[in-house]
């Protein structure tokens, strides 16, 4: 995987990683929030800014800011082939993965899943709930009390 980040740091462990991953490409937004990327760099991810602007227009909200126009984006975004990531500590410690379709997406999912491990980001018994927005009921949850994230990797589920 290549990893990219604008601060030009290398891919470390935080208490509120995130990422955009799409193919082969981590892009970082640890220290940021990931409409951010969305809004300052919308051919990444093949979108145009006027489209941006509008969907916060039609919900009437700031451009960035984080309501309904950023969950429209977010959830364009997966359509497209990206995999949002999250790690949330409180109230509880979970990755969260967001992306179109779990099944298909699956092989990626994985592959980023790898890659933090052997970067030390995610550990291997770590908590994991992984959501496709094209069907409700497209969701999977790996507790660390149950094997967490390996067992996912190691499809044993």
């Amino acid at each position: 995987m290549e990893y990219v980040s604008d601060e030009g740091k290398s891919p470390s462990e935080s208490s509120k990683n995130g990422y955009w991953v799409f193919g082969k490409k981590v892009y970082d937004v640890t220290t940021g929030i990931h409409v951010k990327l969305i809004v300052e760099h919308p051919e990444l991810f093949n979108l145009t800014a006027e489209k941006i602007n509008e969907a916060y227009a039609r919900h009437k909200e700031p451009l960035g800011s984080e309501g309904a126009a950023r969950d429209e984006l977010i959830r364009l975004a997966a359509s497209l082939g990206w995999i949002r990531v999250r790690h949330y500590t409180g109230p509880w410690d979970n990755w969260s993965f967001q992306c179109h379709d779990t099944v298909k997406q699956r092989g990626e999912i994985k592959e980023f899943a790898a890659w933090a491990i052997q970067n030390g980001i995610i550990k291997e018994n770590d908590h994991a709930v992984m959501v496709g927005f094209k069907e409700k009921d497209d969701r999977h949850e790996y507790k660390w009390e149950e094997g967490g994230i390996q067992v996912f990797l190691a499809g044993k589920e």
